[in-house]
């Protein structure tokens, strides 16, 4: 995408012309342009979805104090009580967002993101006491 941004008439003429198909200068001129353009809007749209993402992905600290509060930072940890994980998900919960298989047997990262999913769609009140320190 950032090859455009330096293409010159000349070097939108050689290459046509490499391809069996010469063109004009002025069209030449005219193209080079458009992938001026179009390399500006890719710029900037690539800025904007990077910003996107970094604002949309999980806080990972924050999740771990939430952990540390709900199983003392384990995140594989299964006491019997009905809850699993670092982040004590019921299994209703778990499988509601999305989760497969046990949450205590998935990774902290696939637990982090189930639980971005109940916070994004839910709120933190599925951790009631703990969920304050997000």
């Amino acid at each position: 995408m950032t090859v455009a941004a330096s293409c010159s008439t000349q070097q939108v003429q050689t290459w046509f012309a490499a391809r069996g198909t010469p063109v004009s200068t002025a069209k030449a001129s005219q193209i080079a342009q458009y992938l001026a353009i179009w390399d500006a809007q890719n710029r900037a749209l690539l800025q904007y979805l990077a910003a996107v993402q970094a604002a949309q992905a999980p806080n990972e600290s924050n999740w771990d104090r939430v952990a540390a509060c709900e199983s003392g930072g384990n995140w594989s940890i299964n006491t019997g009580n009905g809850y699993y994980g670092g982040l004590q998900f019921s299994l209703g919960t778990w499988r509601a967002y999305g989760g497969t298989g046990y949450p205590h047997q998935n990774s902290k990262a696939a637990q982090i993101r189930v639980a971005e999913r109940v916070r994004t769609q839910s709120g933190l009140h599925h951790w009631p006491v703990c969920g304050r320190r997000f």
